[in-house]
Order: structure tokens, then sequence, then C-alpha cells
């Protein structure tokens, strides 16, 4: 029987009461775990406060994450939960930091969700890793109109800038080097992530690793945008509010309830409600994110940024409409998610992505019970929401002169025998149940032990175990063979046999490339009003 033993930690006039773990089988590093650590305290739709601690904390029990559309709770919700090697740091320094914050479409999910003890036990280098808690969906990303309404916005992400600074000033009391941080994301995590970077406060942090994310993913709207009025009248609707003030007197129940609906009404169109939104002047996304980066390559902070970032093979094929039939369907649904898209537009779309019901050829030709456009519009719609998103990161930075690293993640399971959105996350925590499987737990092993080496490099040079990403550029054919370069995990793996080769590497094609430059050239209509700044009907 392993036996669990207390631990504590001085936080100034707190002691903080943690567990300490014995190594296992399935965790070779004996760990000290804390969790529920209050960083802030916010009222409601008010921006983060510094907490005040006990004399006596008991962080031994996990705590429930923030409430959202699912999940119900304590306001109070603003929490880190650290996990530290046992033992103390090496002298003169403390370990590197890996801060976690989880995804969840920015209405769902808990910091939990990631076993954090299973990345520190089984990193080669010890490492420290905290998981952070966020206020989410109408809590956190209310886009309401007004300049009332605009403090209110993106308080998610103001959570997530608290919870750094937090990091930076605490963790040194648990053996931790404030200034060696890597922080991690996972979707809207990683998107979180991207909007800290182009944030105009400097972020505590320069190595990140994003994973099927980027602040140019999704859709980033204005609270003036149509979509972003209609969604919070239907709020108001549900609650039966006429105001902002009405919204903050409500119980909480009754305002996650309301929120419930909305997401409901919207969920299937993939037009959420409850996201970041850029929220001008002052904010915390003051300008369109690809204007924003424009700012960051011009003052010079997107050169210093050391990154790994990358994308699962079929990200779209959990999201879209499963009973697609026809190329008006396929149609209707981008129209749908990008009013402001052109006829010529939707001419080139349909082009880059052939109809399977017209086009023999095409590689999207489906057999399966959904309609016949699926595997075509999971294609389209994973490439538009994060994998062009994601190579446009990794394209701006690269070309910036930053460290890059790409990664895809191909491991298929079921339902639909892909590689879908959020399939790297048990491999990036070396989940115990991958152990059966001899080529899975492989393919976990390469991707957790290269994620791990970065956190512990301090300038984050993954040296030959991870060729840096070099961008094609902005023409339509790669000028060299060394260009796109990307690693691949999980594509030629065997679960019966061990021994088998857990990465490939391969350079992107120059179709791909074409099918990124549509996006990319059309980031702005789905940011701010979602208008082409420059005014052209087509790019």
């Amino acid at each position: 029987m392993v036996k669990v033993t207390s631990t504590t930690v001085q936080l100034g006039a707190c002691t903080v009461v943690g567990l300490s773990k014995p190594a296992s089988e399935t965790r070779p590093r004996p760990l000290d775990v804390f969790f529920g650590i209050p960083y802030a305290t916010a009222q409601r739709f008010e921006q983060p406060a510094p907490a005040t601690l006990p004399v006596t904390l008991d962080a031994t029990k996990p705590k429930d994450g923030c409430p959202g559309i699912v999940a119900f709770g304590d306001e109070d919700c603003l929490r880190v939960n650290v996990t530290r090697p046992a033992g103390p740091a090496a002298e003169g320094a403390g370990w590197p930091v890996l801060v976690y914050i989880h995804g969840g479409a920015f209405n769902f999910g808990s910091p939990l969700e990631r076993d954090m003890e299973n990345v520190v036990a089984w990193s080669e280098r010890p490492i420290l890793a905290v998981s952070v808690t966020y206020r989410l969906g109408v809590l956190g990303f209310l886009a309401a109109p007004g300049e009332e309404g605009r403090k209110a916005c993106n308080l998610g992400l103001r959570d997530q800038a608290a919870a750094l600074q937090w990091v930076v000033k605490n963790i040194g009391a648990f053996g931790g080097d404030g200034a060696s941080l890597t922080v991690v994301g996972a979707s809207a995590g990683a998107h979180s992530i991207g909007h800290q970077i182009l944030s105009p406060a400097t972020p505590p942090f320069h190595k990140v690793i994003l994973e099927s994310g980027s602040p140019t993913a999704r859709i980033v709207l204005s609270t003036a945008h149509q979509r972003s009025v209609s969604q919070h009248r239907h709020l108001l609707q549900y609650t039966r509010c006429s105001s902002l003030a009405g919204l903050k007197a409500l119980p909480v129940r009754d305002l996650l309830d309301a929120a419930g609906e909305v997401w409901g009404r919207y969920d299937s169109s993939v037009e959420w409600p409850f996201q970041p939104v850029v929220d001008g002047d002052g904010g915390v996304i003051p300008d369109l994110p690809v204007k924003l980066w424009e700012q960051r390559v011009a003052d010079g902070r997107a050169r210093k940024m050391c990154v790994i970032t990358g994308f699962c093979s079929d990200e779209g094929i959990s999201f879209v409409p499963a009973s697609a039939k026809t190329n008006a369907d396929f149609r209707r649904f981008f129209t749908t998610l990008i009013p402001s898209l052109s006829p010529a537009d939707l001419e080139a779309l349909e082009a880059l992505y052939p109809d399977p019901v017209t086009d023999p050829s095409s590689p999207y030709v489906h057999h399966g019970r959904q309609g016949a456009q699926f595997r075509r519009l999971a294609t389209a719609y994973g490439e538009f929401a994060y994998i062009a998103p994601v190579l446009h990161t990794a394209h701006i930075l690269s070309s910036a002169g930053a460290k890059v690293y790409v990664y895809e993640y191909a491991e298929k399971s079921p339902p639909h025998d892909a590689a879908m959105h959020g399939a790297q996350g048990p491999a990036a925590e070396r989940h115990t149940l991958m152990s059966g499987r001899p080529g899975l737990a492989e393919t976990a092993a390469a991707l957790h032990d290269r994620m791990t080496q970065f956190v512990s490099s301090p300038d984050g040079d993954m040296g030959d175990s991870w060729p840096a990403f070099v961008s094609p550029g902005s023409g339509e054919e790669p000028t060299s063979l060394d260009e796109g370069k990307i690693l691949v995990f999980g594509a030629a793996r065997d679960d019966k046999a061990a021994g088998v080769v857990p990465v490939t590497e391969r350079a992107m094609t120059a179709e791909k490339m074409r099918r990124m430059r549509f996006w990319w050239e059309r980031m702005e209509l789905v940011q701010g009003m979602g208008v082409r700044v420059n005014g052209s009907e087509a790019l």
C-alpha cells in the first residue's frame, strides 16, 4: 500500500499543507502535491484582486474548477495547483516551472483534466508544474456592449495573467524558478496563451507550448459585431434582465442556466458564445490579433519567443454537422460561420476542397454513416479553426527569428479512425492507460520527453531531437527542402509490436500550404467587425 504523508510550504504568514506521495510503478518519481491555493479573488464581472490566505491552508484535496456551461459551483474559484518533485531543489537554483492553462472552448474544463503528476513524475529532468483555474463562460467572457460592458470582457484572460504573476512571485517558496516559466495550453488554453503573448503588457514568460491553438484561432469578434450583439440579447432574454446590473444580481445557477441556453442555440453552427473579444484601447485584446502580431514583430518581442506548437491531423471532425450531404450544405455552413466570405471566396474555398459528390478524385470521399460532405467539411473547418492559425503563428515567429518547433499528432482512434481535436493530451501527460499498448506508449513517451526537455532547457533549444521550423514564407511554393519541416507523432506505430518508430519527419506540401494561405489571407473576416481592413473584395 502506497503511504501518503503531509508536507508543508510557508507562503508569508500562511502554512500551506499538501500531500507527499512516494514513487510507484506508474509514477517513478516521488512527488509533493498542493491543491487549490487561491491566487486571486474577484467579484462577478470585476477584475481579479490578490487573495488573502488564512494562517493554515488545507491543500490536500482537489478542488472544483470554475463554473461553466455544464459545471456549477462557487464563483470564488481562482486557484492554482502545484506539483513538484519531493525533496529540495538544486542548491542555488530552482526547478524550471511548467504552467498549464486548460482548454474547453472558454466554457468548459478544469486544470485537473491533465495529470500534471504524471508529467512531473516522468520528466527526465526535475521540473515543477502549476495548473490554473480561470473564470469561464458568461462569468469570464461576457460580451456586453458599452463602456461598462467592456470592463467585463476577457476577465478569464485577466485571471490567467494574475495567476502567472502569482507564480512569478510565489513559486520560489515551492522550489521553483519564477524566472524560468514555460506556459502550456491546449485548445482554448493555447488561444489564451497566444492572447497573453500579444497583449500590450509584456508577459512574464518567453517559452510556450501551444497545443492546437493560437491567438488567431477560430473567431475573435468585437462586442459590436452583430453576432456578439445577438448572443448578448439572447442572454438578457433568457435571464429576463435588461442590463449588466441585473445580470450581476442573479443567483449564479440562474445565470449559468441561461448561459447554457444561449450556448445550445449556437453550438451546432460552431458560432460559440462567451469567447475572447477585441476590447479596444486599454483592453486585453486592443486590436485585431493579426494587427497585434505586426506590433509584436515590430517591437522585437516575437523574436524573443521560444515555441512548440502543433495540431492533430483531424482537428475538425468532432465539431461539424454529420448530416451535411451536398455542396449547398458545405457552403451554408461556412456562410453562417463567416458571413463576410464573398462569392469569390466561396468559389475558391470549394475549389481548394473538391466536392466528393461531383469529383470522384476528391480526397474527401466518405463512406461512413455520416453525410457525403462529412470529411470535406471536417477537413476545411479543422484547417480554418486550428491548423491554419497554428501554422500562421509558426510562420510569423519563425520569420521573425524565434525558435519554433512544430508537430502533428496523427494517432488515430475511434469513433472516426481519426486524430481528433485534443487527442494529443493523454500522450503529452504520458497517461498510464497507454502502458498496455506498446506502440502508443512509445509515441506518448516521445512526445512527453520532448516537451519536458523544452521546459527544462533555459533557452528552449531542442538540439537534434527536433528540427527548428523554417517557414515556407508567403510564396506559393517552398523554396528549399528545409522549409516547413515538422515532427509527426503516431503515424507509423503498431500497437501489437514494440520497437516501432513513434516519430517521423516530413515537410508541409505545396497543396497544404495553398490551403493554409487561403485562410491566412482571410483572418480579418473573423476578427473585430469581420471586415477586410484594406477594403478589397478578395485577397
